[in-house]
């Protein structure tokens, strides 16, 4: 269960055509190639079964365009250990009027990529 809400479709199609919806920087082809459930040859958690690196899933639980069950399946997909899985609680789709979680998510993500060793050292002073 988690805390989404019902959107209206008007609101969807806002966020879409905003700055930050893809949707208006792809083309249709490539729109399909990605998003389209019949069309894509994306799959994420056939994907991850072949990744070797260290995987972090980012889910936002109150995500109103992608459900839990999608970031859970790709976290169950990876195959060996070093993963790590975060739920950032209350947070919607692209963080809109969310300015602290996004900080909250950004800060875990950041914790995580030093525990990798993923940073380069001007940014491990970073927040």
């Amino acid at each position: 269960m988690n805390s989404r809400e019902a959107t209206p479709l008007r609101e969807l199609a806002a966020e879409n055509h905003s700055p930050v919806g893809l949707a208006r920087y792809t083309t249709l082809r490539s729109w399909l190639s990605q998003w389209s459930y019949d069309d894509s040859n994306a799959d994420g958690p056939l994907s991850l079964q072949t990744v070797g690196v260290p995987v972090l899933v980012v889910a936002n639980e109150a995500d109103h365009l992608v459900p839990l069950s999608h970031p859970a399946a790709m976290f169950a997909a990876v195959n060996h250990d070093n993963k790590k899985y975060i739920e950032i609680k209350g947070a919607t789709h692209y963080f809109f009027g969310q300015t602290e979680l996004l900080v909250h998510a950004v800060k875990q993500v950041i914790r995580w990529m030093r525990t990798q060793s993923l940073l380069e050292s001007e940014f491990n002073e970073v927040l």
